[in-house]
């Protein structure tokens, strides 16, 4: 346990020093690697680190990141918003839910929390501000609405979580469904308690013909995650696969249909998504190797042992280990703390007898806070600059929303099927 305490130490001693998190990763590393043996292999390191990235799974991130950037535009999210303004529109505060419902719209295409943060945050936080809402209410709506991101599949934490702990990804997409559909209904009642308690405004009422306008002109849109879905679920193709048909699909609307992106601007969507993939890739990297040099020393076998020692209820041991995800994801990004975490706690849960499917989605949905918490929170910063204000304004406005998914958490661990009975069905 000594390792595993000189390790943090040494990650925060970087952190706290704004070294590149990648670096910090792989600097941690190098130090437990020369504990153990003294010396460097060159070319060790190297192979684990490619050995980190070279996985056909792996692919579908890139191709979900391009899909995402592709319909990260303003005519296409304004038909997603407009769509379920016309739904939930005339509820009290209707404007705040159809961000939520615009966030679990995009949830299905990019799988990445800011990315739908800033989609769905530059086309509705100036429309809440001129109908009336507080500016830091809008911006924390919009950052608690793309935390979703990650839970609905396409996720991109449920891709790297799959690779590593070799499950399902295809059966952890399906097992994200109800616990993102349980987050998003518990922000929308939040919403609505709050809306009554502060008479936010009541959009215009539409009719029946100008609903089924908008809904055609969407129905496009709407339809990406539905072939995602549609298409792993039956079995047609692989996530890696649906996420080349995503992408394929969204550059057919993107360019021909809704002609948003010109031929001569898809070098710098291409340019963003490859920055994007090229960040996550680097990182997993650096993180397999880190990852690597702890199962060499068989940290997580002692960690199980430790852990097992203090209690063996399952429940338990659970709460430690979401306590621990959770302090983890106010300072870490997601990707380094499962490619950390999920080797070092793996063994436990499966000597508990926990389903890693259950497990995977549960610490994903954890994750999803780190978003919406100092000092790190990304989808607080994206939310802030576009609302303008100070972001500890947006943090209190998302704290409501913050309980609703700690609260979602607590159910899954309490009613496991909630995760598992979907992929149960699955072949």
């Amino acid at each position: 346990m000594m390792i595993l305490l000189i390790f943090a130490i040494v990650l925060l001693i970087s952190i706290i020093l704004s070294i590149p998190i990648f670096i910090s990763l792989g600097i941690s590393a190098l130090v437990l690697f020369l504990l153990n043996t003294g010396e460097v292999p060159v070319e060790m390191i190297g192979q684990k680190m490619f050995v980190g990235i070279d996985s056909f799974p792996l692919l579908a991130i890139p191709l979900f990141v391009l899909a995402g950037e592709l319909m990260n535009t303003g005519s296409i999210a304004g038909q997603i918003v407009n769509f379920t303004r016309a739904i939930v529109g005339r509820i009290r505060g209707g404007l705040a839910m159809v961000g939520i419902g615009t966030g679990v719209f995009f949830s299905g295409i990019s799988g990445s929390a800011s990315a739908d943060t800033a989609a769905v945050g530059a086309t509705l936080i100036p429309a809440m501000k001129k109908e009336g809402y507080p500016a830091d209410f809008s911006a924390g709506v919009v950052a608690a609405a793309g935390s979703i991101g990650p839970i609905i599949p396409p996720s991109i934490p449920l891709i790297i979580y799959g690779v590593i702990a070799e499950v399902s990804i295809g059966k952890l997409f399906v097992g994200g469904y109800i616990p993102g559909l349980m987050m998003s209904l518990a922000f929308i009642l939040t919403v609505f308690i709050i809306a009554k308690r502060k008479m936010f405004p009541i959009s215009d009422k539409i009719t029946f013909k100008q609903f089924l306008k908008i809904t055609l002109k969407a129905s496009p849109t709407l339809m990406l995650p539905v072939i995602i879905m549609g298409g792993i679920v039956t079995g047609i193709f692989t996530a890696t696969e649906a996420a080349a048909v995503a992408a394929g699909y969204a550059f057919l609307l993107s360019v021909f249909v809704f002609r948003e992106i010109k031929i001569k601007d898809l070098m710098n969507v291409f340019g963003r998504a490859a920055l994007t993939a090229a960040v996550v890739m680097i990182i997993m990297a650096t993180a397999n190797l880190l990852s690597w040099t702890l199962t060499t020393q068989q940290i997580p076998q002692q960690v199980s042992a430790t852990i097992l020692s203090v209690s063996d209820n399952p429940f338990i041991i659970l709460l430690l280990i979401n306590l621990v995800v959770l302090l983890a994801g106010m300072f870490l990004d997601a990707v380094s703390i499962l490619i950390i975490l999920t080797p070092i706690f793996f063994p436990t849960i499966l000597e508990l007898g926990v389903d890693p499917i259950l497990f995977g989605v549960m610490v994903t949905v954890n994750l999803s806070i780190g978003v919406l918490t100092p000092p790190v929170g990304l989808n607080l910063f994206v939310a802030s600059s576009i609302a303008k204000v100070d972001v500890l304004q947006v943090f209190r406005a998302s704290i409501p929303f913050i309980l609703c998914i700690i609260i979602t958490i607590l159910l899954m661990m309490i009613f496991p099927p909630v995760v598992t009975f979907l992929p149960s069905l699955m072949k």
